[in-house]
């Protein structure tokens, strides 16, 4: 099938669907898959066919299918974090608890549950979710993260370094892992192995939104004062509204938090925001 051909299941495809005529559409794009099983979209346009049917749990098994077979596809995935949006938390926890019973033990499903649950606020199941993900596979990347970015959000900081070490081991070096390995043994009060980690976060990405305000909490840790403030402006000139509730909370801060500068850096304006990390989920938070 060329290029062509595919253009044309996909504009024949939506003439159905435009009419109402989903089940036409789905057998179109069922065939066309059989004769080009690697076009990654004609996955993403079956999931859409099945729902306008009301087949959610089908749809959902297709667009798990997919992400599994093309685990580089981000549209697939996108779609997949769209489905569960449009649905509800509540909804999707219910198709998943099918999907699990039908699926077994496949890893994607037991990280979509876990990231679900993280997300309705259940960090204890979700961990224990994620966990079961490695479980059946050991070098699942993404469980990895995920497993981090739970224990992150729960201030499990300690649990949280072995996740994004095993992570930065399994897949190529990315500064967001760094930075959170960084915020992990400040926590911890490793300064040294903190600034480690930036280096590598500001080697890989030296304008990333955590590298300048976790120098400012080292600096600030290490009773630094003017680098801290240094880093401080730097951190707030970009995207202040994230990082101010952080700056609220965090500790590092309490030997500088009420200094005239740092007021005047910071700003007095607040944001109803929770962030705990900076750095979102692989799939759309909902």
């Amino acid at each position: 099938m060329t290029h062509d051909d595919l253009e044309k299941v996909f504009q024949t495809a939506r003439q159905l669907l435009n009419r109402s005529w989903s089940v036409e559409a789905e057998q179109l794009v069922r065939t066309a898959i059989k004769m080009h099983p690697k076009a990654s979209e004609l996955h993403d346009l079956l999931g859409e066919c099945l729902l306008r049917q009301g087949r959610w749990l089908d749809s959902l098994a297709v667009l798990l299918d997919g992400v599994r077979t093309f685990p580089e596809d981000e549209g697939l995935k996108l779609r997949l974090g769209q489905f569960l949006a449009g649905e509800g938390l509540h909804t999707a926890m219910e198709v998943f608890r099918q999907v699990e019973e039908s699926h077994g033990s496949d890893p994607l499903v037991l990280l979509e549950i876990a990231m679900t649950l993280a997300d309705l606020g259940d960090p204890g199941e979700a961990e224990r979710y994620a966990q079961q993900a490695l479980e059946v596979d050991a070098t699942y990347y993404d469980a990895w993260i995920e497993l981090a970015h739970i224990r992150i959000d729960a201030g499990d900081w300690r649990g949280a370094v072995q996740p994004i070490r095993r992570a930065l081991e399994l897949g190529e070096p990315r500064a967001d892992l760094y930075v959170d390995l960084a915020a992990s043994y400040l926590h911890l009060g490793f300064h040294g192995e903190a600034e480690k980690s930036l280096d590598e976060a500001e080697r890989l990405d030296e304008g990333h939104v955590g590298l300048a305000y976790y120098r400012a909490a080292l600096s600030a840790s290490q009773r630094d004062q003017q680098r801290a403030l240094r880093h401080l402006r730097r951190a707030f000139s970009g995207q202040p509204e994230r990082l101010r509730r952080l700056f609220q909370v965090d500790r590092f801060f309490d030997s500088v938090r009420e200094l005239p500068e740092v007021l005047e850096i910071i700003g007095t304006e607040t944001t109803s925001s929770d962030l705990k990390i900076l750095t979102p989920r692989r799939r759309p938070k909902r």
